[in-house]
């Protein structure tokens, strides 16, 4: 993947801020994947797709969630589908993972195909995070309006805008790129059966980081309690006295505010895996020692996830999975190494892995919480 400048450049003009159109971008484009593939994709249940019917459906922008069927491609609906994650399945699509790394990684959401029928779309929309978007087969126009009216249309299934007036035209061909900011409207209208790609990055919701530092709060204050020890007699005794008011909000304005605990809930937070189904192993942490030194390959779970921090001290904070470990920049460039390849790369323990018992313990723990598991 090519973006005709340097990442620096892209970074410092771009990045959340215009529009960048590459031509011929991406050399193998028409060559990643067939119509055919992801009509497969869509019938398995496994996998994270949805249908959206311009029209043609049981009302118009109806959208379905998968598996999809072949009733339905209705014949004369125009119908888009939509593919997530294809990096977690084929390497191919995991290289342009790797082509984004110039982007902070914690940042990195998925590899999304979009297939459309001719003329179809899923209307013209905002996105609160930014995206890049290449053509695969077919081609498609795309039209931009940057200050847009963020009124949406309402009582339907998907975030329309309610008006539209676009400032810009581009037709990508197979190959060529567009880089979208958060906050640009866009609308993409298939010219013929197409496929398009994107490579999208995730906004960091305030509402759910809070939502869930709340609950790391509630954790830290299991055990807390307000104890009135200053009590004294006094005349009405249903009257709450302004030092309990005082002494309570304090104690809890303490809790809210500990940067240590809002540090921890956002590694946490950043690592959550997509899917939170985990499978822990069921053999103890002596079994799967023993066959990690007996040679046992592992592979990291394709939904793992991995954010890691510098502290005061030297050490790297690492999250992976929302456990939360601290260990010396020596382990924590093996297990970084873990994550730089697609997710069915095999691993093997080396005599020296087996020696730096702080990694020792932390893969112990991550296999056994299902972060990684044996073969």
């Amino acid at each position: 993947m090519k973006l005709g400048i340097s990442p620096e450049q892209f970074l410092r003009e771009y990045w959340n801020k215009k529009p960048l159109l590459v031509k011929g971008a991406v050399k193998n484009a028409p060559d990643l994947a067939t119509f055919d593939d992801f009509f497969d994709m869509a019938e398995d249940p496994d996998f994270e797709t949805r249908m959206v019917y311009e029209s043609g459906g049981e009302y118009p922008w109806q959208a379905i969630p998968g598996p999809i069927t072949k009733a339905d491609y209705k014949k004369d609906a125009l119908w888009t589908l939509i593919c997530h994650n294809l990096e977690l399945l084929n390497p191919d699509f995991f290289e342009f993972k790797k082509a984004v790394r110039f982007v902070p990684e914690w940042n990195f959401d998925d590899v999304m195909a979009t297939i459309s029928k001719k003329g179809a779309s899923v209307g013209a929309h905002i996105d609160d995070y930014s995206v890049f978007i290449f053509q695969g087969a077919g081609s498609r126009k795309w039209m931009l309006q940057s200050d847009p009216d963020p009124e949406f249309v309402p009582n339907i299934d998907i975030r329309l805008l309610k008006k539209f007036v676009p400032d810009t035209e581009w037709i990508l061909e197979p190959g060529d790129m567009l880089y979208l900011p958060p906050g640009v409207a866009h609308h993409g209208i298939s010219l013929e059966d197409s496929i398009s790609y994107s490579i999208g990055f995730k906004s960091l919701r305030y509402n759910q980081l809070i939502d869930f530092h709340i609950t790391q709060i509630i954790e830290q204050a299991e055990n807390a309690s307000f104890r009135d020890s200053n009590i004294s007699l006094q005349n009405d005794p249903f009257l709450v006295q302004e030092y309990v008011m005082e002494s309570i909000y304090k104690d809890l304005m303490k809790l809210i505010g500990d940067k240590d605990v809002f540090r921890q809930s956002l590694m946490k937070f950043l690592t959550s895996p997509k899917n939170a189904e985990q499978n822990p192993m069921d053999e103890s942490r002596e079994d799967i020692f023993n066959e990690l030194k007996n040679g046992t390959s592992f592979k990291r779970d394709m939904w793992a996830k991995m954010a890691a921090k510098e502290t005061l001290t030297g050490d790297i904070e690492v999250g992976i999975n929302s456990i939360l470990f601290r260990v010396s920049d020596e382990t924590y460039q093996k297990v970084r190494s873990y994550f730089l390849n697609e997710p069915e790369t095999e691993y093997q323990f080396s005599k020296a892995d087996l020696n730096n018992l702080e990694l020792v313990e932390m893969m112990l723990t991550l296999i056994g919480e299902g972060a990684f598991y044996l073969i």
